[in-house]
């Protein structure tokens, strides 16, 4: 999970980068959240103390003590640690991104050692201190439920054990493999896996000899495909993730593919939905007549996202689905 500090609009202040931070990017797949925290622990938080400003800055720096219950990586020494943090204050226009602790949660925690050696800094920030809780507020939460810690804390050794192999091409090879699990579990393939597989997997940690770039699509056996489709038929809506993982297929199972998609257009009551369905599409049979119906579908939607005409909506789909299915 890469990520920059919030930028602290009260005097253009801007705290410093966390490790594996990207301003911008996306989060830090889990693969780099093992590889690099010093410290992965499952813990209560039992005490949050305001320990003064950081950087001198009217900027409350908090310290959140967690009780540890169990450690996935690293090495306790004591039954607590203190992990600083900044905590919202009055000053504080927006924490968005920064990690939370809360007196009483119970969280799955991704530690670094703090630069100034006291206590832990929360790698990646929200995404590296997640809250344990019978079920997610809301979609997207960064909240484990009981049932995705167990899969996380599955995920985690399995990663360390990878990590240990030596050999270079064989680490490779099992990472591939994990990365494909991932994709196609319905309880992970929308943290890890599709972004990964998709050939933007390997950041800049800090550092150009942290780089790890990795071609993992170049990587992917007849049969990771295979299993990939498999998982791509399973999905009820075409959304964001399903395209990701048609587009790691498209050109492997491109007649199969392309008969799926046109039939999740055909029977896609939402037009929003059906968009990127045609767009995907158009763009795999590279044909300029549906592309050209698919810029008219975008500019439709585009300016009329609230005076809608259904039975528009429906003709320019059936239009499309219906070229789409001639011989080419």
């Amino acid at each position: 999970m890469r990520f920059w500090f919030a930028i602290l609009v009260s005097g253009l202040m801007t705290l410093a980068p966390a490790p594996g931070s990207t301003s911008g990017g996306p989060p830090v797949p889990l693969f780099d959240m093992v590889r690099y925290s010093d410290m992965i622990i499952i813990a209560e938080v039992t005490e949050l103390q305001i320990v003064g400003k950081l950087q001198d800055r009217p900027v409350n720096n908090a310290k959140a003590v967690l009780t540890i219950q169990k450690v996935l990586k690293g090495q306790a020494f004591e039954a607590t640690v203190d992990v600083f943090f900044v905590k919202p204050g009055r000053n504080i226009i927006s924490t968005a991104g920064h990690a939370r602790y809360n007196t009483g949660e119970k969280v799955l925690a991704f530690l670094y050692f703090s630069p100034n050696g006291h206590g832990y800094r929360t790698f990646d920030q929200e995404n590296g201190a997640l809250a344990i809780k019978t079920e997610k507020p809301f979609a997207g939460a960064k909240v484990l439920t009981p049932g995705e810690l167990e899969k996380a804390e599955v995920r985690i050794e399995q990663i360390q054990e990878i990590l240990e192999i030596k050999d270079d091409e064989e680490r490779k090879r099992h990472t591939v493999n994990w990365l494909v699990e991932c994709a196609i579990d319905p309880t992970t393939r929308w943290i890890d896996g599709l972004y990964e597989l998709q050939g933007r997997f390997g950041k800049c940690l800090g550092h150009e000899r942290d780089c790890d770039f990795m071609d993992y699509p170049s990587m992917l056996t007849e049969q990771h495909r295979e299993m990939l489709f498999a998982a791509l038929e399973d999905y009820e809506t075409i959304g964001v993730f399903a395209l990701t993982l048609a587009d790691l297929v498209k050109d492997s199972h491109r007649d199969q593919l392309a008969a799926f998609m046109l039939d999740r257009l055909d029977s896609e009551q939402d037009f929003s939905n059906a968009l990127p369905i045609a767009e995907f599409i158009a763009e795999m049979k590279d044909d300029s007549f549906l592309a050209e119906l698919a810029r008219a579908m975008r500019e439709y939607r585009n300016k009329h996202r609230r005076n809608k005409d259904p039975e528009y909506e429906q003709s320019i789909i059936d239009r499309f689905v219906d070229s789409a299915r001639l011989p080419e």
